[in-house]
């Protein structure tokens, strides 16, 4: 079930302290070209269906670019401001999309990343939610209630994939897919202030090597296996 981001955040504070008993929380990361929205969508359904292990009466929900929409709503300013900070662009280091925005609120003023950490944050903390990329497992992975999940597949893979998704050609496809990867990389990276690593990550999936039901089916035997619910 997708998030109203503001509800689930103003409900899962009323009726828990999450200061003393945050999540549970599971991220999931990808590398450009490995589709994780219907997987996020539907681990959630799984994770809340009656029956389950895992199911509470909090239903298990996803979130992704609603973080930028409330950052950028306690910034006062357009989501896509926000968002210009974690999406690819010419340039090749943090530093420099930072620079190259000129505003009131320079996206070089470290209030916007501070925000969009506070947001993070506070949904990681208020549990049962799926978040699906932004840098969450930099901040969530602090969190004991908590799974992270990293899908990956070959280059070749996904660059046949972007070429026929986006109607581009490989070559376009690759430069498309590197872009990307360099800067979830770095945005990982900035949010967490140390090297990427894959030691982030709790489970790395190939995606090329697992229908869709199965890749839900392993992460939610993982978060089964951590106890993800009380």
């Amino acid at each position: 079930m997708k998030i109203d981001l503001e509800k689930y955040l103003e409900e899962r504070h009323r009726i828990k302290d999450v200061t003393e008993n945050p999540g549970p929380v599971i991220t999931i990361s990808r590398e450009f070209g490995c589709g994780a929205i219907p997987i996020a969508s539907k681990l959630a359904e799984a994770l809340s269906e009656k029956g389950n292990s895992l199911a509470t009466k909090t239903p298990w929900r996803h979130v992704n670019k609603e973080i930028l929409e409330q950052s950028a709503r306690e910034m006062h300013l357009n989501p896509s401001k926000i968002e210009y900070v974690f999406s690819p662009h010419e340039k090749n280091v943090v530093k420099e999309m930072f620079d190259s925005f000129s505003t009131k609120k320079q996206l070089n003023d470290p209030k916007i990343h501070q925000t969009v950490k506070q947001v993070i944050t506070s949904i990681s903390e208020s549990g049962h939610v799926i978040i699906l990329g932004m840098g969450a497992v930099s901040i969530a992975k602090n969190i004991k209630q908590s799974l992270h999940v990293k899908l990956i597949a070959p280059l070749e893979w996904r660059v046949r994939k972007v070429s026929d998704e986006h109607k581009i050609n490989v070559e376009k496809a690759k430069e498309l897919i590197l872009r990307n990867d360099q800067y979830r990389v770095l945005c990982i990276e900035h949010l967490r202030g140390e090297r990427y690593s894959f030691k982030f990550f709790d489970i790395i999936l190939n995606v090329a090597q697992f229908a869709e039901p199965e890749i839900i089916d392993i992460i939610k035997r993982a978060t089964e296996v951590k106890n993800l619910a009380y």
